[in-house]
């Protein structure tokens, strides 16, 4: 480690520090126990061409402070990022291994778009993306799976995805 390193890395904690302190908890907001939150669990047989259609999760009971946390299993998948769904669109792909763990925050997953296309599509993704190119592991990864999907028919990928509601539906019993 260089002498250039530490001060970076000084630098960069005393940022950290500093953000830290501008954010403090809200002692009277709700936390994640006393809050709405659904869980959907998805399967999606790659080898049968299922995938998700890009999509921004809007709805009103959504508040930016929450995560959507989405964990998945079995076989990995291309993720699709992009910020409209016109021809003109900027995408970021991502190849999800399995076990991956995707946390969205913030504005993200109200203002992108975000899915699993299918399989038989992956490459025409892949080739439109200028935002984020797949690195060479990532690309391999996603081209064996392409290449050898005719004969994988155990290729399924499971997906656990809870969201966090800031409150319940107007007119919902339990709240």
């Amino acid at each position: 480690v260089n002498s250039q390193n530490c001060n970076d890395v000084k630098a960069m904690e005393r940022v950290l520090a500093e953000r830290i302190r501008c954010h403090s908890w809200d002692r009277n907001s709700r936390g994640y126990d006393d809050k709405a939150f659904h869980l959907v669990c998805n399967r999606y047989r790659l080898y049968e061409d299922h995938g998700v259609e890009r999509h921004q999760d809007i709805c009103n009971t959504y508040g930016t402070k929450n995560p959507i946390v989405s964990l998945s299993y079995g076989c990995g998948a291309l993720l699709e990022i992009t910020d409209n769904n016109s021809e003109k669109r900027r995408t970021a792909v991502f190849y999800m291994y399995p076990g991956d763990a995707i946390i969205m925050s913030g504005e993200f997953n109200r203002t992108l778009y975000h899915g699993i296309p299918p399989v038989s599509k992956w490459r025409e993704v892949i080739a439109q993306a200028h935002v984020r190119v797949l690195p060479k592991e990532e690309f391999d990864a996603t081209d064996a799976l392409v290449t050898k999907m005719p004969s994988r028919e155990g290729c399924t990928r499971y997906n656990c995805t809870v969201r966090w509601h800031e409150r319940h539906h107007e007119g919902c019993s339990f709240d």
